[in-house]
């Protein structure tokens, strides 16, 4: 995970997925104290084997919106 994407893991046995396509994931972030659940719209930019990367559209507002909530604990 960073600020601009994710890195994720699929079973590619199940589905094909392919550079441009808008996918949305939903995903947890952990801190001490409890989680914040994130649901973000992503499109693919690179798929090798059974990862694949994504670039996420509203990157900034959620893990600035994230990092205050975390931190808040």
């Amino acid at each position: 995970m960073s600020v601009f994407g994710l890195r994720c893991y699929f079973n590619s046995n199940l589905f094909r997925i392919n550079i441009g396509d808008k996918i949305t994931i939903e995903y947890t972030l952990h801190s001490k104290s409890k989680g914040v659940d994130i649901v973000d719209h992503c499109t693919i930019k690179w798929v090798k084997d059974d990862y694949f990367g994504v670039q996420c559209h509203a990157q900034t507002r959620i893990f600035d919106t994230v990092i205050k909530e975390l931190e808040s604990n």
